[in-house]
């Protein structure tokens, strides 16, 4: 499940993707990981559409999410500004790996997720808005 792995929400991040990556990496301790995500830029965009930055990298087990008020400074492919940037550390084994991303991809092509957070306030009611969703989403 989605929010059972959400490590960190992030409110009110600066509109620098790269200041905005290095304070959500510092909340895990993960600042180390800031150049890497920067790097791998030039290969894949991090930018999915909708509004969202992703970045992910295997090796680990968690979701960090924060949101800017402006928008970060990336020119998104859809035209659509982003304020949500989304970092995936996960684990290496390919069959979790592929299944989580599946997940989050399907969650968050859903409008009510991308609403739910923007208007959030905390790690906690963002966990109760993405399990309410997962449930609606993906009755196990």
């Amino acid at each position: 499940m989605i929010w059972e792995k959400l490590k960190v929400f992030e409110k009110h991040l600066p509109p620098s993707r790269k200041e905005a990556l290095k304070v959500i990496l510092e909340k895990i301790d993960k600042e180390g990981e800031l150049e890497e995500f920067l790097e791998k830029e030039h290969l894949f965009s991090p930018s999915i559409g909708k509004g969202i930055l992703l970045y992910k990298k295997k090796g680990g087990d968690g979701i960090l999410i924060g949101t800017c008020e402006k928008v970060f400074d990336y020119e998104p492919f859809d035209t659509v500004p982003p304020k949500i940037l989304v970092v995936l550390f996960l684990p290496d084994e390919e069959k979790t790996y592929i299944s989580t991303l599946s997940r989050l991809f399907h969650l968050m092509n859903q409008s009510s997720v991308r609403e739910g957070i923007m208007e959030a306030k905390s790690l906690e009611e963002l966990r109760q808005i993405i399990k309410k969703e997962e449930e609606e989403l993906f009755r196990e």
